[in-house]
């Protein structure tokens, strides 16, 4: 038997709680109730927390903060390429500067980022899973028992690859994930078992951490906890404040010495220590003073002391933007809620950020004493946390086995909670933040799932497409959020793809497709796609229904290993051969049935990251390739190189359907030498056009 936890994987502070009877509890360490989120390596030697932390004030490089700001997403984001590399802002005529991540990052094959430690390169992911292995130590030691599960809290705002990447991190450190729940819902959940809710409420969850901002506002109903309205800014938090008075420094050694320290790793990591305590000190005093703090060795051997006094006036003319930024995004949201300040009865203070005067000051000002500050700012996300897991249903509680498991995994154990017998019943309805949709031939984001959509959702959201060509026996749904629905495209977030090769030949040119998008208790996104009025459709044998859940990252997960990236387009191969009439033709049923079951062990492999098993596996995908009847490999490549219409011209798609039709009956009719002619001359176009990869084949409707 094992136990469950709740963790609240923060951008600055991590920390993990657990339920008892009927109240949730902190797990505490040897030196606080919260864990910096802080990651150092050096020699193979590892530390996580506050050993790391204090480490930023030395001289090491090998030191990894705020990588939640980096889970799930692009290098090519214009707001991480911010947080990387620092930036300059002009509001009110005023130029400000922020300084970027003391770190050295990259981009990885996959298009998301990778951050330099010792020597190597880690994933976000990677770095987190650290994070979430420590809380799962301390809570081992404080528990007396393995921690086996855990609820785990993301930020309202985060969209489908970040959830899916924080899901990864939690297997990545041996957690099996019971939920994936929002934070202010979590801190609400907190809230309403330590107050006992009787009567209906309408509260506000500020949530302003380290690095995302978040609000959500909740209707409170006999234990029905029901998200009526969230907004926020993942790239808006307490890292923004010390980026601001990190830049102050700088600017205060180059006059004082005449020394641009900006490129200088070691004097960012130092500084951005430095700030954070400035920035803490200011919430208690009217200023901080730094008094002859050694920050680096300039040319010459000079040492740079770093003396100054910082007063909370001007720490609050510097972040006064960021402020009201964040009460905008505050009114967005009630708007969006259909309520005003007054109709509100609490006010829910969320995050480390939020004791920072001049946010009180200023929220006070905007809903009066409605403001609540009974449960820890810090502490709230991880006691709802707690609460979520007394309240999981059975099969969240047990551990399962991957069916026709290629490898021997082991079973994990259910999970024992200690919960009073007389615990109300609690439920929660929760929101997406973004709009969901299929990018159309056109290069249109069609929504399918609509911004506010309430999940998890009891009915597929359905929407109507057609192909675009004469007797199409493929197509692919590239799948996308946007934080709007008429950004354009470069704001999009790519989630993955949905790729359909079970269509029949002969297909009139505008054939309609169906596609439906739901999404369960976790947030996470499933698309499932089939030709409407198909009677089939669900027959695994003729239908032409596809479904897909991601509850992983929708980019091929290449950064880490070449094995685990091949394994993973592997699987993509073997499905859509094993699925495609014109390509399973060519096989019998036993190696359809293998293709089938090949493909099915990839997803266990991938979560884990596992290279050893997914050696093993790849080498199994191999052999089965290698056994199929030419044709197959081919005509794959073929289908797949010829979907995109931008980039293949009709001349081009023509002359291959051509030969893989002319292939066809060849080996139809037995007339071996013409159709191996047929085949040759397939391998050459190939060739010709393999760097042509497809986009999609669907028009809107």
């Amino acid at each position: 038997m094992g136990r469950i936890i709740g963790i609240d994987l923060g951008t600055t502070n991590s920390v993990g709680a657990f339920w008892k009877g009927k109240k949730p509890k902190i797990i505490e360490n040897d030196y606080s109730f919260f864990t910096p989120s802080v990651l150092w390596i050096e020699r193979g030697i590892e530390r996580v927390g506050k050993d790391a932390k204090d480490r930023m004030e030395g001289r090491s490089l090998n030191i990894i903060y705020s990588i939640k700001r980096f889970m799930g997403v692009d290098y090519d984001d214009p707001n991480a390429q911010k947080a990387m590399h620092g930036f300059e802002e002009t509001y009110g005529g005023v130029t400000r500067k922020w300084t970027g991540v003391a770190y050295t990052c990259r981009k990885a094959r996959n298009g998301e980022i990778e951050v330099l430690l010792d020597g190597s390169y880690y994933t976000p992911i990677q770095i987190s899973a650290m994070v979430l292995k420590q809380i799962k130590r301390d809570a081992e030691i404080k528990l007396g028992e393995e921690v086996t599960h855990a609820v785990i809290t993301a930020p309202a705002y985060f969209g489908q690859r970040q959830k899916n990447a924080t899901r990864e991190a939690g297997l990545l450190a041996g957690l099996v994930v019971s939920r994936i729940i929002n934070e202010p819902t979590a801190a609400a959940l907190a809230f309403g078992v330590e107050e006992e809710i009787d009567e209906p409420q309408d509260i506000l969850v500020f949530d302003l951490g380290g690095g995302t901002f978040d609000v959500s506002i909740l209707s409170i109903i006999d234990n029905n906890f029901d998200v009526l309205s969230i907004d926020g800014d993942r790239f808006l938090g307490g890292d923004d404040f010390d980026g601001l008075i990190a830049a102050e420094m700088l600017t205060h050694i180059r006059r004082e010495y005449r020394v641009d320290l900006a490129d200088n790793q070691v004097a960012r990591m130092q500084l951005k220590a430095l700030a954070e305590k400035v920035k803490i000190n200011l919430s208690r005093q009217d200023e901080a003073r730094v008094i002859d703090v050694a920050i680096a060795q300039a040319a010459g051997g000079r040492l740079i002391n770093l003396s100054m006094t910082i007063t909370r006036s001007q720490f609050e003319s510097w972040i006064e933007p960021l402020v009201t930024k964040s009460i905008d995004i505050t009114m967005r949201a009630l708007e969006g809620a259909g309520l005003k300040p007054s109709d509100l009865d609490r006010v829910l203070l969320v995050g480390g950020s939020t004791r920072v005067p001049m946010i009180r000051q200023r929220l006070k000002q905007l809903f009066g004493d409605k403001i609540q500050i009974d449960v820890d700012p810090m502490q709230c996300v991880a006691l709802g946390a707690a609460v979520q897991t007394a309240f999981l249903a059975d099969d969240e509680l047990q551990g399962s086995v991957p069916e026709q498991s290629l490898i021997p995994i082991a079973a994990v154990s259910p999970v024992v909670i200690e919960r009073a017998a007389d615990l109300p019943v609690i439920t929660m309805q929760d929101m997406i933040s973004k709009y969901i949709g299929v990018e159309t031939e056109g290069g249109e984001l069609v929504t399918v799932i609509p911004k506010g959509t309430l999940y998890p959702t009891h009915d597929p959201y359905r929407r109507d497409f057609h192909l675009n060509r004469q007797g199409q026996q493929l197509y692919e749904l590239p799948v996308f959020e946007s934080e709007r629905e008429d950004a354009p495209r470069d704001q999009w977030e790519w989630i993955g793809v949905v790729v359909n090769g079970k269509l029949p030949p002969g297909l009139p040119k505008t054939s309609d497709v169906m596609v439906e998008m739901s999404i369960d208790r976790d947030g996470i996104l499933t698309v499932a796609s089939y030709l409407k009025n198909d009677p089939l459709r669900d027959d695994t044998e003729k239908g032409t229904l596809v479904n897909r859940s991601f509850h992983f990252r929708g980019q091929d997960p290449a950064a880490e290993s070449d094995v685990i990236g091949m394994v993973d387009f592997r699987a993509f191969m073997l499905d859509v051969i094993a699925n495609t009439p014109t390509l399973n033709q060519y096989l019998e049923p036993q190696q359809i049935a293998l293709a089938t079951r090949l493909a099915t062990q990839a997803p266990p492999i991938i979560q884990a990251r596992d290279e050893v098993k997914g050696q093993i596996l790849l080498d199994h995908m191999n052999a089965a390739i290698d056994s199929f009847p030419a044709p197959v490999y081919d005509k794959f490549w073929a289908l797949l190189i010829t979907q995109n219409k931008e980039v293949v011209s009709p001349v081009e798609r023509s002359e291959v359907q051509q030969i893989m039709t002319q292939l066809d009956n060849a080996a139809n009719r037995g007339d071996i030498d013409t159709a191996n002619q047929h085949l040759a001359r397939l391998r050459q176009r190939n060739s010709e056009l393999i760097e042509k990869y497809p986009t999609n084949l669907l028009r809107r409707k």
